[in-house]
């Protein structure tokens, strides 16, 4: 029953000081939230500018080194033994061994063997 005024006067003081305290942490909320968004704002605008930058220079993409490349396949013409160059082939991919896990990497493989092998 401590916590319970004696006055009404009282309770309302308290409820009115209660409310300011809170008003006041909400407006400081309020604040806050608007420099965060504000922040957001300049980092997307200066990240569009770096795309925008990026986009405007020809990309070069590296190849991973444990990845084959696509390699054209062009008919080589004869070469001066007479003898027609062989067009690049792909190593034959492991057989699948079932498990879940290992799908997708095989499935890569196969897709590219079947890709430049034809």
């Amino acid at each position: 029953m401590d916590d319970v005024p004696m006055n009404p006067q009282d309770g309302s003081q308290n409820l009115a000081q209660m409310m300011a305290r809170m008003m006041t942490q909400m407006d400081d909320m309020r604040a806050e939230q608007a420099n965060e968004r504000e922040a957001m704002r300049v980092q997307i605008k200066a990240l569009q500018e770096n795309l925008a930058s990026l986009q405007a220079t020809p990309a070069t993409i590296p190849q991973s080194p444990t990845l084959p490349a696509f390699p054209t396949v062009t008919v080589m013409p004869s070469s001066p033994s007479g003898q027609t160059k062989k067009k690049i082939t792909l190593p034959d991919p492991p057989k699948f061994d079932g498990l879940r896990s290992n799908f997708r990497a095989w499935y890569l493989e196969m897709r590219n063997k079947l890709a430049v092998d034809g």
